[in-house]
């Protein structure tokens, strides 16, 4: 019986630390402290995510590449043969993860593989508006291929009719 009770105290003191620790951590993301490497066009200071403008305009160009109608390869590609921030390595990848990503207009997403995601808005001073992180997120739909098979494959899951 004692040990019983032992273990019930101790499993609701791991509750309450677990518990604090979540509402912590949401307060220093709700005032700018960004749990994470600062991505282009950002970085840290004073425990804060601000804006780094010495690269804040090559992240509004990348935006407004994509809207204009290049894609993630022809930015990449023009980003080599730039040489911007002096780099030859530039991937289509790395462009669409910045297209992607929701911090360049001032919101954060604790928890993206995860099952429950946490989103807060509004956490950090945004590079792009909303508006044309929305209209690039269109523009994306709009630029990707719809593949349908026009043969009937054996091993497939999934039968096409």
């Amino acid at each position: 019986m004692i040990s019983r009770l032992l273990m019930s105290v101790s499993q609701n003191e791991i509750e309450r630390t677990s518990e604090r620790t979540k509402v912590g951590l949401a307060g220093a993301i709700k005032s700018g402290h960004i749990p994470h490497v600062a991505p282009l066009g950002y970085k840290h200071e004073d425990k804060r995510l601000i804006i780094d403008y010495s690269t804040k305009d090559i992240v509004v160009r990348i935006f407004d590449l994509y809207y204009n109608g290049y894609s993630y390869q022809k930015i990449s590609n023009l980003f080599n043969k730039e040489k911007v921030l002096e780099k030859d390595n530039w991937r289509d990848s790395t462009i669409q993860t910045i297209l992607e990503n929701e911090i360049y207009k001032g919101d954060f997403i604790h928890g993206k593989r995860t099952k429950h995601p946490t989103y807060y808005e509004d956490v950090v001073e945004p590079i792009i508006s909303k508006e044309m992180w929305s209209d690039c997120q269109v523009q994306k739909k709009k630029n990707s291929r719809s593949y349908q098979r026009t043969l009937t494959f054996i091993f497939a899951k999934v039968k096409v009719s």
